[in-house]
């Protein structure tokens, strides 16, 4: 998981693709983790991805639903957590506008997905809970009343990145991993994201589902459908010390998902052409 903290967006837009409030429903939480009748219609849904966050997300959530604008619900989706985190969380779900999701699996492109389809509003925000920003919150919601995705790239024109450098070099190469196999225009897939719901409905069924690559396979299939994709860049810093060896774990993992789905799009491509 990323180890940074947005700190606010740089001037200015980049743009890809072709570019250029609803009455509010919150939902509480049934026992057993199911999820109550909807009370009422949110403007926009936060959806959080958490595992193994028991000792960190109770620190930073008072923060930020104290900061969050009354029409934004919020979806906590814990996964696979052997640490007692949706015990952590579960008083959060006592209020209103919060929903919490409990997967069984430890899977942060599941709890992605669960999280997507389980959000009721029509814009929904994907943040982690080391990388939290009420202000990309409601630059999503006015951005995205003419475009489809939305993208805080720490890679973008007027990005400031100040993690350290072997944080940046992965990022670098991640980029460019995805630039060669997929023709990627986008410079960042990780990170704050925001989309349409209607586009992201539109998307999920065709998303394999790789644990690490969830996320980016949304932004590729968004590019290839002719969505529109705009970037905003980032300030980013680290918030707390990167867990040790995940992120190198993580590669070998990463690049087999990246292969496969490149020979998933290969294969469609094929198909598509034959018909």
């Amino acid at each position: 998981m990323a180890a940074a903290a947005w700190i606010g967006h740089a001037s200015g837009l980049g743009h890809l693709g072709q570019d250029d409030d609803a009455s509010r429903q919150l939902t509480t939480r049934a026992p057993s983790g199911t999820l109550a009748h909807p009370v009422s219609v949110p403007a926009l849904s936060l959806v959080i991805p958490l595992h193994n966050e028991a000792s960190f997300a109770p620190n930073v959530l008072p923060g930020l639903l104290a900061a969050l604008p009354d029409d934004v619900e919020v979806l906590l989706v814990e996964n696979g957590s052997r640490d007692g985190t949706a015990a952590a969380l579960a008083p959060f779900a006592e209020q209103p506008r919060v929903r919490l999701l409990s997967l069984p699996t430890a899977s942060y492109g599941g709890a992605l997905r669960a999280g997507l389809e389980a959000a009721t509003a029509p814009i929904v925000v994907n943040e982690d809970v080391d990388l939290l920003d009420v202000e990309f919150v409601e630059l999503a919601r006015t951005r995205l009343q003419d475009a489809d995705v939305l993208i805080a790239s720490k890679r973008a024109k007027g990005a400031r990145d100040d993690r350290g450098p072997m944080r940046r070099l992965v990022t670098w190469g991640f980029s460019t991993v995805l630039r060669i196999l997929f023709g990627l225009r986008a410079t960042d897939t990780h990170g704050l994201k925001a989309f349409r719901r209607d586009a992201a409905l539109q998307l999920l069924p065709r998303v394999g589902g790789g644990h690490d690559t969830f996320d980016t396979e949304l932004i590729i299939r968004a590019e290839r459908a002719g969505m529109r994709v705009v970037e905003v860049p980032a300030a980013v810093r680290e918030q707390r010390a990167t867990r040790s060896g995940a992120v190198w774990k993580r590669v070998p993992r990463t690049l087999r998902q990246l292969w496969r789905l490149r020979m998933t799009l290969w294969r469609e491509g094929r198909g598509a052409a034959a018909r």
